[in-house]
């Protein structure tokens, strides 16, 4: 071992730009600042590498070489001079010794990269990133579309070029389409809304009248405060299948952990999931919020959380309110709560995506409660279970009114009325979330051919509470979108830009689609091309990234019938295919990438928590390392779950070099 406190100066090669960050980075890890001398005890010099590095990689080289008397860091490039120095400062213990060592290091991936939700997070972790070496980060965060204002701008500027200092690719990600809400918080009416064709209304002192429905009637939960213990509740966990759970799994206790009330109880010393549940019978159509106080203790795994689900009358089961967030660790009791519409719902595809058409019911006249600890051990209480009763949107509400996006009048027989001739619009404010919402006003002229007491039929584009998909036929989205890249290529001045384009729920089912007459797939080809346009208008050299699965044949392509829109998108974007679970891994996984691959794209792969999916992607890309189009592995790390990172450093480690360290039993492939 050599003693770090002997190594006081630095020499630095006047051919190589000083890798400024990392220098710091080691200074840091020394405790003292690292003085400049032409024979310092450490030397950063410019050396041709081995011939044996392969080409795509060597840029990112180094050679590092620990005696009791000095180091030695050569590279061909300041990058490699960067590695090295985050590999040295890694290397010193506590004691401030280092180990005497000589290493000739480079990645196998060409880009080993993750994707972030939101600045904060990026720059809380990117000493992490830094210390393991990724050289790619993918930033989605809403700040991005406001790049126009200086006072927000400042900060992306600043961190963007915190990357390039650190030689980490930053690629902004403006999330577009199936993930709209960015946009759709700052320009509403590019919703994909829902066509209403020829709904009834009447004509009420000089106007169409639209009352707001009634409050739907009160629900009564059995039993929601547990005093008769599990009365009115099923309690199972699950053993390869349902069965009843014992009274260690659930239970009532009295007094409970919080102030004496009895409480539900649901443990696990295993990992495994227990769940209490109740049907009720609730008004179709209408809107309800399910609250309840959790509290926990020791909890690791999914969590603690609650749930509805809508039963049609085959008793199939929809997930009307999802949870949250599920609750873990120890947590004070706190209320958290469900919104839910019995309104008929559109299934989930895998990824997120829905199908076609809504299921053939008239909503929901029963639902099933599930109050669960998922996945998990540890101990959860829940208690005070109530059903409150909300007000829906009125018919006329949240419509999306555009010079493309039409509001048609007409009469039973289908004269159609002239708008500023027979009647006039007042279109109020369109907001995302789209809750409430005043409703569209059509108001009757002086001299109207409609008459108090006529029943008009009115077909219009309205947003629901849950949409979030963009319309890839509103020419306000394409100007927003095309502003947004704008002021995101000339300030941050990236190499690449990402737009998402992941798990749309639907398109081509509101009125400006159908006008164009064009398939699922035309239409997703034509807004991809245009999107791209509009960054290579911005900077000709750009590349433009985007996620696969709504094209992808493997994925959610067939249920959108877009499984063949890659054959038609040019080849310079690079496809990231991601795919989370252990399951069905050859085909979402092998046979997506060769799919892209043979279609001419260059593609990466993403994992995200599980250790064992982050195993078989470094595989898939290792045995792919030397194909150019196999460009690496970019790390995802979505919030919903425990620990979204538990799998990074793993990828990492295996995207430098696969297969070490060593695999353990976290790591085997199920």
């Amino acid at each position: 071992m050599a003693d770090a406190n002997i190594f006081t100066s630095i020499s630095i090669s006047d051919e190589l730009q000083t890798p400024a960050w990392a220098l710091g980075r080691l200074e840091r890890a020394l405790g003292r600042t690292l003085l400049q001398h032409k024979e310092g005890s450490i030397r950063l010099l410019k050396s041709s590498m081995p011939a044996s590095i392969p080409a795509r990689t060597r840029h990112e080289a180094y050679g590092l070489i620990v005696t009791t008397t000095g180091v030695t860091i050569h590279a061909e490039t300041a990058h490699g001079l960067h590695n090295g120095l985050i590999t040295l400062a890694s290397l010193i213990t506590r004691d401030k010794r280092i180990p005497c060592v000589s290493i000739s290091d480079w990645p196998d991936q060409e880009i080993r990269g993750t994707c972030v939700s939101g600045i904060d997070l990026a720059e809380e972790r990117f000493e992490q990133f830094i210390a393991l070496k990724l050289n790619l980060l993918i930033l989605e965060d809403g700040g991005l579309y406001d790049m126009d204002q200086s006072e927000k701008s400042a900060r992306y500027v600043q961190f963007a070029e915190k990357c390039r200092a650190c030689f980490v690719e930053f690629v902004p990600e403006l999330q577009s389409l199936g993930w709209g809400h960015y946009v759709l918080q700052r320009e509403p009416r590019a919703v994909e809304a829902r066509w209403i064709e020829r709904k009834s209304f009447p004509v009420l002192e000089g106007r169409v009248y639209s009352p707001d429905p009634p409050l739907p009637d009160a629900v009564e939960v059995i039993n929601a405060q547990f005093d008769d213990g599990l009365n009115g509740w099923t309690a199972e966990t699950y053993k390869t299948r349902w069965i009843p759970a014992t009274v260690e799994e659930a239970a009532v206790v009295s007094p409970g952990p919080n102030d004496g009330t009895p409480l539900l109880q649901l443990s696990l010393n295993e990992p495994g999931t227990v769940r209490v549940s109740q049907e009720l019978a609730v008004q179709p159509n209408a809107r309800y919020t399910l609250k309840c106080t959790i509290s926990t203790k020791g909890v690791i795994g999914t969590g603690a959380y609650f749930e509805v689900y809508g039963i049609d009358k085959k008793r199939y089961m929809t997930l009307i309110g999802p949870h949250q967030g599920a609750f873990c660790g120890d947590m004070e009791r706190q209320e958290a709560q469900v919104v839910f519409n019995t309104g008929a719902y559109q299934r989930a595809r895998p990824g997120g995506s829905l199908t076609d058409s809504p299921q053939v019911h008239d909503g929901f006249e029963k639902v099933c409660l599930y109050l669960r600890l998922q996945d998990s051990t540890g101990t959860a209480w829940f208690d005070s279970v109530e059903i409150v009763p909300e007000q829906s949107p009125n018919r006329l509400a949240n419509s999306v009114v555009t010079d493309s996006a039409k509001v048609v009048v007409e009469n039973e027989a289908g004269f159609l009325y002239e708008e500023g001739r027979d009647y006039l619009l007042e279109i109020p404010e369109l907001r995302y979330p789209y809750a409430i919402g005043a409703p569209l006003q059509v108001i009757l002229t002086d001299d109207s051919r409609i008459k108090n007491g006529d029943i008009l039929f009115l077909s219009y584009n309205q947003a629901e509470m849950e949409d979030i998909t963009c319309c890839p036929s509103e020419p306000l989205y394409d100007a927003f979108m095309r502003r947004s890249i704008g002021n995101v290529v000339k300030q941050l001045r990236p190499k690449y830009l990402h737009i998402g384009h992941d798990e749309p729920r639907f398109f081509n089912r509101d009125q400006r689609c159908a006008d164009r007459s064009m398939s699922n797939e035309a239409l997703l080809v034509d807004a991809i091309k245009r999107i791209r346009e509009s960054a290579l208008a911005a900077d000709p050299f750009i590349r433009i990234m985007m996620w696969d699965d709504a094209i992808n044949p493997y994925q959610n392509g067939p249920h959108l019938s877009t499984e063949k829109v890659a054959e038609y998108l040019p080849k310079d974007i690079i496809i990231n295919i991601w795919w989370y679970d252990n399951f069905d891994l050859d085909r979402q996984l092998g046979d997506s990438t060769a799919y892209f691959m043979n279609q001419g794209f260059s593609v990466t792969g993403s994992p995200w928590f599980r250790i064992p999916n982050a195993r078989r992607w470094t595989e898939l890309f290792d045995g792919y390392k030397d194909n150019l189009k196999a460009l690496g592995i970019i790390y995802t790390s979505w919030g919903e779950v425990p620990d979204p990172w538990g799998a990074l450093e793993f990828t990492a480690e295996h995207s430098w070099s696969y297969g070490n360290p060593a695999f353990t039993d976290a790591s085997r492939i199920p």
